[in-house]
C-alpha cells in the first residue's frame, strides 16, 4: 500500500572534521499531496536528511533545492535504501578527507566519491546554483535524501536558508513530465495564492527565462561531453548567456552548440574560457 506521505521525518546532523553530532528526531507533517514544500536552514559543514520510507519500485522522484538567504550553494543527493544515513556519510567524510591527504584534486574526488554513495545528485543544475534532479526508484524499501553545501566536505564551508520541493509521481501514474516542466509548474502552483507573486507581463517573462536558464542546463547535464562541466547559465528575453571555465576549447564549442539547439533560444553569448587557451599564451 502506498504510503499517505512522502516523509516520516527529519534528521539533522553536523558533519564536523572532529566528529558527527546529531540533533532530535521531530515527527513530519502528515499529508497526501504529491507535491511537497520544505524550508530550512544549514549552517557551515552541516547536513540534513530527510527519510522517504515506502518507495515502491517504478516511483518518479522530483527534486528541487534552492538558496534563499546567505551565501549556501546547495547540495542533494539519494543515497541507497541499504545505507545506514549517518554511517553512511561518516565514510563519505573520512574517504574525501583521505582524498585531500593525499593530494587528489578536491572537485574531481568528490565528484567520484558522490557517485560511489549515492544513487542519484546534484549541486549545479537548477537555476544559478539551484540543484535539481529527477530519479525512478530501482526496487522497494526506504531512501534517504541527503542535502547541504556542495562543497562542505572540502572544507568550503557556505551557510543559509533553503527551500526544497520534492514531488513522488506513483509508479501507477502515467505522467512522466519532464523536470523542467514539473519544475516551473511547482512554483507556480505553490506561489500563486500569495499576493506579491500576483503574475505581470515582468513576471511572465522572468519565469521563461527561469525555464529556459533550467532547460538549457539540465540538457548540458544530459550530454556526456558537458555533463561534468561547471557552466552558469543565464537567461534574459530568450537570450543565453554562458559564463564559466571548461577544460578545452572542444568542451566550449560542444557547450555553445549543444545550448544552440535548444528550442525557445534566441541568441548566445559565450564568455566561457577553455583553460588550455590560458595555458598556450
Amino acid at each position: 500500500m502506498i504510503q499517505p506521505r512522502l516523509f516520516r521525518s527529519i534528521c539533522r546532523v553536523a558533519l564536523l572534521i572532529a566528529g558527527l553530532a546529531t540533533v532530535g528526531l521531530p515527527a513530519f507533517a502528515q499529508g497526501a499531496a504529491q507535491v511537497q514544500e520544505l524550508a530550512g536552514n544549514l549552517s557551515p559543514n552541516e547536513y540534513r536528511i530527510y527519510n522517504l520510507p515506502g518507495l515502491r519500485q517504478g516511483d518518479r522522484l522530483y527534486f528541487y533545492m534552492e538558496t534563499t538567504s546567505g551565501n549556501l550553494d546547495p547540495l542533494a543527493g539519494l543515497l541507497k535504501g541499504d545505507q545506514a544515513p549517518l554511517q553512511a556519510l561518516q565514510s563519505y567524510q573520512s574517504d574525501v578527507q583521505q582524498a585531500l591527504q593525499s593530494g587528489e584534486d578536491p572537485r574531481q574526488a568528490i565528484q567520484v566519491l558522490r557517485d560511489r554513495y549515492l544513487l542519484a545528485w546534484d549541486d549545479d543544475s537548477g537555476t544559478g546554483y539551484a540543484a535539481a534532479f529527477e530519479f525512478t526508484v530501482p526496487a522497494d524499501g526506504d531512501y534517504s535524501l541527503v542535502v547541504g553545501g556542495s562543497l562542505s566536505a572540502a572544507g568550503r564551508s557556505t551557510a543559509g536558508d533553503y527551500r526544497l520541493l520534492v514531488k513522488r509521481t506513483a509508479w501507477y501514474e502515467k505522467d512522466q513530465r519532464v523536470l523542467g516542466e514539473f519544475f516551473h509548474t511547482a512554483l507556480i502552483t505553490n506561489l500563486a495564492a500569495a499576493p506579491a507573486f500576483q503574475p505581470t507581463e515582468a513576471s511572465r517573462r522572468r519565469l521563461q527565462d527561469l525555464a529556459l536558464a533550467a532547460k538549457t542546463k539540465a540538457s548540458l547535464k544530459s550530454h556526456r561531453e558537458t555533463a561534468r562541466l561547471n557552466v552558469d547559465v543565464l537567461a534574459s528575453d530568450g537570450a543565453i548567456t554562458l559564463r564559466g571555465s571548461v577544460p578545452e576549447t572542444k568542451h566550449r564549442q560542444e557547450t555553445e552548440r549543444i545550448t544552440r539547439s535548444i528550442p525557445g533560444v534566441r541568441g548566445l553569448t559565450s564568455e566561457l574560457i577553455a583553460i588550455e587557451d590560458r595555458r598556450t599564451r
